[in-house]
């Protein structure tokens, strides 16, 4: 049985970060991300250089624009649940959402 909590930081700072994106604003997309924050652009076997924030923020920027509508959403939220016991396995998931 799965218990889903929509008030756990995670989650309030993921949807932060897909309001963020909605706007189109790079003001405010910017905002979400810490000053260490880094960014990998998948597939990484394509050859993408991981990023830093700037450098995200400058062409997440440059991008936006040539988008007339930017929906994200959360189509299934899954909690991992490690046991205090290291050798154990991850257990949890949470329902679906959205």
């Amino acid at each position: 049985m799965s218990i889903f909590n929509p008030n756990t930081p995670q989650l309030k700072a993921t949807q932060k970060l897909i309001d963020a994106y909605t706007t189109r604003d790079i003001s405010k997309i910017g905002a979400v991300f810490s000053r260490d924050y880094r960014h990998q652009t998948l597939p990484k076997s394509i050859g993408p250089p991981e990023e830093g924030r700037e450098e995200y923020i400058k062409r997440c920027g440059g991008l936006l624009p040539s988008f007339t509508k930017f929906e994200v959403r959360i189509q299934r939220w899954v909690t991992i649940l490690r046991l205090p016991d290291s050798h154990s396995p991850p257990v949890g998931d949470g329902p679906q959402r959205g």
